[in-house]
């Protein structure tokens, strides 16, 4: 079975690569770009936000934050990240950080956590990509935060152009839904739809099954073990969940 694994251009040459040494076959297409932002004004809001909580929701926003000049304590904050690779990326911007990892990866399990339930009269910044989902500020705005989001990155479609035989192509791998989107976008529609996919949560399951994706297995989570310990199980059993 060969895999397509559809990333964005930082990260699709290490799960390519991470496939490849468990010896799986695995092209990798990198259809998506991230532009870290340079606007002043971010980190402006930041410096002014005087947060008691910062969520980080990705690696990229610790990029981000990274290439910031932070005029205040960011160790006195209350800093949550979303994953333990955003949690990883945070330790080594500054390992004295202490973080709380939202489980599942995703703004749904933030939103478990017991330090975001009662926010009344809490300063809450998010930092985040541009668009995206609306999930967490509205609940944390409905729980009583006071609430600034930081558009620290962007996602910018990139064109493929590299060929490959299609019919070598079993399954497509997709870590989010604008992925899920470059992919139909960018291949055949119908070609991607009789093809087994899998996806990286059950919200990006649910969005593929409403195009009338069928063949679909749900990782946990979007990092390459758990990615590559699913293309494993669909290669040991074919078995797929919808």
């Amino acid at each position: 079975m060969t895999f397509l694994i559809v990333r964005p251009k930082s990260k699709v040459e290490a799960s390519t690569s991470a496939f490849q040494n468990q010896g799986l076959n695995a092209l990798g297409a990198p259809l998506l770009d991230v532009k870290i932002s340079t606007n002043s004004n971010c980190i402006h809001l930041l410096n002014n936000a005087q947060a008691n909580i910062v969520i980080v929701t990705s690696t990229y926003a610790v990029e981000w934050l990274a290439q910031q000049n932070i005029s205040f304590d960011l160790q006195a904050c209350h800093l949550i990240g979303i994953g333990s690779s955003t949690a990883q990326a945070l330790s080594q911007y500054n390992p004295l950080l202490q973080i709380e990892i939202a489980k599942p990866e995703n703004s749904e399990g933030a939103l478990q956590l017991p330090s975001l339930q009662k926010l009344t009269n809490k300063k809450v910044v998010i930092l985040k990509g541009k668009g995206g989902r609306n999930l967490l500020p509205q609940v944390l705005v409905q729980r009583g935060a006071e609430l600034t989001c930081i558009d620290a990155y962007e996602r910018v479609k990139l064109p493929f152009t590299e060929s490959f035989e299609q019919s070598h192509i079993q399954c497509i791998i997709v870590t989010s839904i604008e992925l899920t989107q470059a992919a139909l976008s960018t291949f055949d529609e119908q070609w991607c739809k009789k093809l087994h996919w899998i996806v990286a949560s059950e919200r990006i399951k649910d969005y593929a099954v409403g195009l009338g994706i069928t063949k679909i297995i749900v990782s946990k989570g979007a990092s390459n073990d758990a990615l590559v310990k699913c293309a494993q199980h669909l290669v040991h059993t074919g078995v797929v969940h919808v």
